[in-house]
Parts: C-alpha cells; sequence; structure tokens
C-alpha cells in the first residue's frame, strides 16, 4: 500500500499552524526529525518549542494550502497564512523516510 505523503504534510500543517502543535508532532513528526533553519536549533523539540510559542503570540487565523508537489519521498507546499497583522506566503519541503 502507497503511503499518501501529501495528505501527511497537509494535515501536519494544518495541524500544527492552526494550534494542535504538540498533537501534531505526536502524530507525523519523528523523534531523530531535524529541521533546517538558519534561525534556531535544527531540533524536533526546538522547533515544536517556536511553534508553540508563534502560536500563543502571533497565532494563524487561517492558513490553506495552495499547492502540494511531491517527488518520490519528498514533499512541497506552498500555503497562505493569515495572522493579525499579515498575509504570509510560505514554503515548507517535507522528507520522509
Amino acid at each position: 500500500m502507497k503511503t499518501d505523503l501529501k495528505g501527511i504534510a497537509r494535515n501536519f500543517l494544518m495541524e500544527a499552524g492552526m494550534g494542535k502543535v504538540e498533537q501534531a508532532f505526536e502524530t507525523y513528526i519523528a523523534t531523530h526529525f531535524i529541521h533546517h533553519n538558519p534561525y534556531f536549533e535544527g531540533s524536533r523539540e526546538a522547533l515544536l518549542n517556536a511553534m508553540q510559542e508563534a502560536h500563543l503570540s502571533q497565532p494563524n487565523q487561517s492558513l490553506q494550502i495552495k499547492q502540494c508537489f511531491q517527488d518520490g519521498n519528498t514533499v512541497i507546499t506552498h500555503t497562505h497564512v493569515v495572522k493579525e497583522d499579515m498575509d504570509i506566503a510560505v514554503v515548507h519541503i517535507f522528507r520522509f523516510e
């Protein structure tokens, strides 16, 4: 049976992006996860904490996945995020094992 990687990426973004951060991490993120971001440590715990803090300080009002692409075990999403004081476009790249 083929795993729906695009569905997993979408579900993770919707749950985590709308405040169910811990639930999303428990369901979808591996314990040995690595996050590549030049602004903070790349561990699972660092991203979990950052996403929880962001939700508390500036929660997303809406999140709409505009496009989702898959090539092998890589999924790329293009998302429109609305916050109280800004609209932003975000691209996430997921690699699955």
